[in-house]
């Protein structure tokens, strides 16, 4: 399959085989660096699935514990072959998903056969997991002491009661200790199958080629795989669990969360883009740094430039977060309630909109003469259901009556949750 975006100017080529494995190639002409990904759609949200018949609830934080485990190959150093190579090479886990990356100038084919080589396979003992533990504590230490952090977990504890959205994704101490090997066992194999993943590769490659070697790279095994289980998550409220969450550290200025819920949700994944592009320019319109808001307590001293918002949402799950330094917090939680108050009477700006929607076109055109963003969106994107190209389609036929209908249907602050560290 081969789909093409006149306006970028650019040609996606798709090749599903009939397993479900999914490779994509997208070529830069005379682009230096290649990139490629091998991900699987398996992070922190998916610790209860079901599996031939029986109910799995896995620890949480076991996604990322896989990751460093496929990381860890005994007497064979990784870092070491693709630097040899001239490559670098990096893996991530987030609430969505579990990525495998490299990037590289040359060598191209042979890093396509390390990385999914490595990925294919996984060795496991009981003392390199308990060794493992213990560096894996301590990553989790590192943010648990950074306030930022804890004031924007708080705030997803408020807004959910039981989505695994509102949980680290590292998991924690008690669940990180409780992890065995054959836990790990049990999610490689249910989520490293060939229905849950996909390859992905940007640069000057030849598609053909490129596929032939991502093909010539998987395994008999790995090939043969049965299919991924079922997920499992629970009925999430459309109300807070709670309102106000505040904590003491030692700062110089206190931090500020305000996270507003989303109660709207779509299994059509054009609907799903669409709502989240409408609530990311809603929330540029309102709070960005050009809305009058900004300027205005700007000016007054009460936010500094660390303010922002934005919309983060998944399948599932969707929150309006609006953070800032601030020495009154309480005063800002009640500046932005005047202010959509102010708003539900007065009505939005329709000029605003369409600043807004032009600027994020203009930024989406020109981020794609990168391919690491090109990257990084597809695989964004890919978890999310989303398609790389509909975005521009669908951010050019937003009209300013969704803009408005969204704004009465999200921004509801009795759906809200207010973190602060003071």
């Amino acid at each position: 399959m081969i789909f093409y975006h006149p306006l970028l100017n650019e040609t996606l080529h798709k090749k599903v085989l009939d397993n479900g494995f999914e490779i994509y190639v997208l070529p830069k002409k005379g682009y230096m660096k290649t990139h490629a990904f091998f991900s699987t759609e398996y992070g922190s949200l998916y610790n209860k699935f079901q599996k031939n018949g029986k109910t799995y609830n896995m620890p949480l934080g076991i996604a990322h514990f896989l990751e460093h485990k496929i990381f860890d190959e005994d007497n064979d150093n990784i870092f070491d072959r693709f630097g040899e190579l001239g490559a670098t090479v990096n893996a991530f886990t987030n609430h969505f998903a579990t990525c495998y990356t490299f990037s590289t100038i040359d060598h191209v084919d042979d890093c396509i056969h390390e990385l999914l080589g490595f990925v294919q396979t996984l060795e496991l003992s009981d003392e390199s997991v308990e060794k493992e533990k213990g560096i894996i504590l301590q990553e989790i230490k590192m943010y648990d002491d950074q306030p930022q952090w804890k004031a924007f977990m708080n705030m997803l504890k408020g807004l959910y009661h039981e989505h695994p959205i509102q949980y680290d994704i590292g998991g924690y101490e008690d669940t990180v200790m409780s992890i065995h090997a054959d836990d790990l066992l049990t999610c490689y194999e249910s989520f490293y199958t060939p229905d849950r993943m996909f390859a992905f590769v940007i640069g000057d490659v030849d598609v053909d080629h490129t596929i032939s070697v991502i093909e010539a790279s998987l395994t008999t095994e790995f090939m043969n795989r049965e299919k991924a289980p079922i997920i499992c998550l629970p009925d999430e409220p459309s109300h807070v669990y709670y309102n106000l969450k505040e904590e003491t550290c030692n700062l110089p200025m206190p931090i500020f969360y305000m996270g507003i819920k989303d109660r709207v949700f779509y299994n059509d994944t054009k609907k799903r883009l669409r709502k989240g592009l409408i609530s990311k320019i809603l929330t540029d319109m309102i709070f960005g740094k050009g809305s009058s808001f900004f300027e205005k307590h700007y000016e007054s001293g009460l936010i500094n430039q660390s303010f922002s918002c934005d919309f983060s949402y998944g399948r599932t799950f969707g929150y309006t977060g609006i953070s800032a330094e601030t020495r009154e917090p309480l005063v800002l939680k009640e500046m932005i309630g005047l202010e959509i108050e102010r708003i539900s009477k007065e009505g939005l700006s329709e000029s605003d909109f369409e600043r807004i929607r032009k600027k994020m076109v203009g930024r989406h055109l020109s981020s794609f003469n990168s391919t690491k963003y090109i990257a990084n969106t597809f695989v964004n994107y890919y978890m999310k259901g989303i398609e790389l190209f509909d975005y521009l389609e669908t951010l050019e036929k937003i009209e300013f009556k969704q803009i408005e209908d969204r704004f009465f249907e999200h921004f509801d602050l009795q759906y809200s949750t207010v973190s602060i560290i003071n």
